[in-house]
């Protein structure tokens, strides 16, 4: 199973090394930015073909988010047997991705990347207590 990492880096800056480890073998990153992100890009652009660089079209309010969310329901429908995780604090994200687990994708927001957070299990939208998480 693939899993897809969708990172706002707008709002979190995580290392190329983080999403790296985070990806292994079997991951792929899309990583969204708006104008004021292009000192962290080159080292997210050696990463190769397994890391996607999205710009907006556009700035604006929540722009970035639209288009990660645009992506996140592509990706999605195109492989539903997909993990994915949306690397961010922003909660506005949330009841999208509630919405897309409701229909039984796999989607959590996470706020870092983390080995040993991912053991634990990270902050994510649906860890709510109605959520079972």
């Amino acid at each position: 199973m693939t899993k897809h990492l969708l990172v706002d880096l707008e709002n979190v800056r995580p290392s190329a090394a983080a999403v790296a480890d985070w990806m292994g073998a079997e991951g792929k990153a899309w990583i969204f930015y708006g104008p004021h992100q292009h000192k962290s890009l080159p080292s997210f652009r050696a990463m190769g073909d397994d890391v996607t660089l999205i710009p907006i079209s556009r700035p604006g309010a929540n722009s970035l988010d639209f288009h990660l969310i645009f992506y996140l329901g592509y990706l999605a429908a195109g492989n539903p047997k997909s993990e994915f995780k949306v690397l961010t604090k922003d909660t506005g994200y949330d009841p999208a991705i509630e919405h897309a687990r409701i229909l039984e994708f796999d989607v959590k927001r996470i706020d870092a990347l983390s080995l040993a957070g991912a053991a634990r299990g990270l902050t994510c939208a649906d860890c709510r207590p109605r959520a079972g998480c």
